[in-house]
């Protein structure tokens, strides 16, 4: 299960520092850095802030490498830019994040469980209605 709507407008709201309403590419490159160094104190090759990774804005400016400064560029494409919130949830939720939420994970769980448990059981295949509202078959 992806990272709901109020994850996601957490998550903005800690990374838009000066609260204007919209996340700079400062912000975003600042907030991701301080995830990355918690998760990877001592990054590896495949880290995006492995330090040969990282871009120097003073040497390249064509943002082609596959770092942590080209994929923020494939959120924010202009360095001095800022995406608003709706903007941002739409780039995160196209990542597919899976979902901190522990009570909706559980919820999810249960819902997959007594579903498969169903069609087994019964030997019939039913529509069933996910939680984002669409159904599946």
């Amino acid at each position: 299960m992806p990272l709901n709507n109020k994850e996601i407008s957490t998550y903005f709201g800690d990374i838009d520092i000066d609260k204007d309403g919209s996340v700079s590419f400062a912000e975003l490159e600042g907030k991701l850095l301080q995830v990355l160094k918690e998760l990877a104190p001592e990054p590896k090759k495949h880290h995006l802030n492995y330090p040969s990774r990282r871009e120097d804005p003073e040497k390249n400016n064509s943002h082609s490498s596959d770092g942590l400064h080209a994929l923020l560029c494939n959120i924010v494409p202009d360095c001095g830019a800022q995406i608003n919130r709706d903007d941002f949830m739409q780039h995160v939720r196209k990542w597919e994040i899976p979902s901190q939420d522990q009570s909706a994970l559980e919820e999810a769980k249960m819902t997959n469980n007594l579903y498969s448990t169903a069609s087994t059981s019964t030997g019939w295949s039913a529509k069933k209605t996910t939680f984002s509202g669409s159904q599946t078959s």
